[in-house]
């Protein structure tokens, strides 16, 4: 199976399903020998940013508002 298709079939599965798996995912290559924590700072720091410019989605609650994940993932950090 290349990645690709491995890719693929994670997509299909449901949205907890994927969660997991990316919590599963994130964990196999947290901050150590080869990353610095800096590097997943800036990583993460990245992803907001370019979340932060996308539509709302109205449907999530307010846990899930850009600026409180933010300070959530700063605080991974600290």
């Amino acid at each position: 199976m290349t990645a690709r298709e491995l890719l693929a079939s994670a997509l299909a599965l449901p949205e907890s399903d994927r969660v997991k798996l990316a919590a599963e995912l994130l964990a196999s290559v947290a901050p150590g020998e080869s990353t610095s924590a800096a590097a997943w700072e800036s990583a993460w720091l990245a992803e907001v940013e370019q979340r932060e410019a996308l539509e709302p989605d109205e449907s999530l609650g307010s846990e899930h508002e850009l600026p409180a994940v933010r300070q959530r993932l700063l605080g991974l950090f600290r």
